[in-house]
This record gives C-alpha cells, sequence and structure tokens, in this order.
C-alpha cells in the first residue's frame, strides 16, 4: 500500500506544479515530511516482518538481481530525500563547517530532489510490480 501511496503522492506534486506553483509551495514540505516518514516507517516494518516471519520467503535465483538493485535504488532514494530534507533549513555552519557541502545541497535542491523523486518513483512502482512476482 505504501508503493501505491507514494506513488500517488509523487504524481500530485507533479500535477501540483504544472497546476499552481503557490500551492505546490505551501504543501510541499508537508508531503516530504510524509514521504520520508512512511518510507522509513516501511523499511522498519520490512526488516521486522523479514526478522519475525516464520517461514522464509522463497524467490527464485533469477529474481535476486532484480531485487538486490530495487532494494539499493530505494534506499539509495529514502537516504537522499532524507539528506535533502534535513539540510534544508540548516547551513554549513553546523554542519561540517568549511566544506560547503549543506549549501551545495540546498543550492541546488530541485536538481537533487528531481533525481530523488525519480528514483523513489522507479522503486515504487518496482515494489508494487514485486508483489505479482511473489505471488
Amino acid at each position: 500500500m505504501w508503493g501505491v501511496a507514494a506513488c500517488a503522492l509523487i504524481i500530485a506534486s507533479v500535477l501540483l506544479i504544472w497546476k499552481d506553483k503557490e500551492r505546490f509551495e505551501q504543501c510541499h514540505k508537508w508531503m516530504m515530511y510524509t514521504m520520508v516518514g512512511g518510507g522509513w516507517l516501511f523499511v522498519l516494518l520490512y526488516f521486522a516482518g523479514y526478522y519475525f516471519r516464520s517461514e522464509p520467503v522463497d524467490v527464485p535465483r533469477s529474481l535476486v538481481p532484480w531485487f538486490a538493485v530495487h532494494g539499493t535504488l530505494a534506499l539509495v532514494a529514502l537516504l537522499g530525500a532524507t539528506l535533502l530534507l534535513a539540510t534544508r533549513d540548516t547551513s554549513d555552519r553546523g554542519f561540517f563547517p568549511g566544506t560547503g557541502l549543506i549549501d551545495r545541497l540546498n543550492n541546488r535542491h530541485r536538481l537533487y530532489g528531481t533525481v530523488v523523486a525519480l528514483l523513489w518513483l522507479f522503486t515504487h512502482i518496482g515494489g508494487i510490480v514485486n508483489l505479482y512476482l511473489l505471488r
């Protein structure tokens, strides 16, 4: 369900950008907190379900590379979104002084955010595909 909800939020945000930029700016921060929080909750529930599962999941060997790529890209997207969200209201004075990392992330927020959103959309669509592959 989280994959479907996150895809809907991403698509809704793109439609809001095209239709009404002011409204998008107002709800963007709330949407990002929701998606990042939901993403981390999903990861925690996924690992808990994997750890406490009584029967192991039988994954065909041919699908192992797909699941490895899917999981890696999903975590890269989640870590990227978390980093962008965490650095948005901070400056280099407190974190990594003298490196310019935080300011660079904030100055290129739109570019990095677009890349992360595309990765996130791809991995969520892949998660929906995974449901059908494992049935």
